[in-house]
């Protein structure tokens, strides 16, 4: 059940997934519903994708629904069984109706780095992302990883291993150990509300929790 509407009629969602055989990940969908005194009228209806296991679910926070999600990065994969990219899809709930807020990503680190890749793989300009030695350290590796039997658009042959993020005096430093790649070391500044990445250092050593 969800808050009552402004002349008192009550609301309720249905959120559920499909059966399948095998997979970890598996399509989903949820509706919102009004109950008018007759009968139930659909409000909104939103279809995502879902870890099986997920740690954390659809649920109610104030006048807000909100449903994590599981999507996808562009530029490289992660295995089925584990989360991705995350991201939280939001309705809120007015006395009026429902209003659609759209997906919030919980992996704007990971995002920076996926654009990064993306606009160099591209061939697009990538300064207002990351420094120049940054996106030239980026080049290298997109011209490595193109020579690989497995390369197409960077995604088949750059799987996503482990990351941690950490918070230190210039801002955030994300360990991120991709296939293509190697393990590296990104110092990422917030500037105009976005991430910049200032800084890109190979490692040896594990990202650790």
């Amino acid at each position: 059940m969800l808050p009552t509407e402004a002349q008192g009629h009550a609301r309720f969602y249905i959120d559920g997934g499909c059966i399948q055989c095998n997979g970890a990940t598996m399509p989903a969908e949820i509706s919102l519903w009004l109950w008018d005194g007759k009968t139930a009228r659909p409000q909104i209806v939103h279809l995502y994708g879902v870890v099986i296991g997920a740690a954390v679910g659809t649920r109610l926070e104030g006048d807000l629904l909100k449903v994590r999600e599981k999507t996808e990065f562009r530029t490289f994969n992660n295995y089925g069984p584990y989360e991705a990219r995350q991201t939280d899809w939001i309705a809120r709930l007015t006395p009026e109706g429902v209003e659609d807020l759209g997906e919030t990503s919980l992996n704007p680190e990971l995002d920076a780095v996926d654009e990064l890749f993306y606009r160099v793989i591209h061939h697009q300009q990538a300064g207002d992302v990351a420094a120049p030695a940054v996106v030239k350290y980026a080049e290298e590796i997109v011209r490595q990883a193109r020579k690989g039997k497995y390369w197409k658009e960077l995604r088949l042959g750059n799987m996503m291993e482990e990351w941690t993020v950490h918070d230190n005096a210039n801002g955030k430093i994300l360990c991120l150990d991709l296939q293509a790649a190697g393990t590296n070391l990104f110092t990422l500044k917030s500037a105009g509300g976005k991430l910049f990445i200032s800084d890109m250092t190979p490692t040896d050593k594990p990202c650790v929790k």
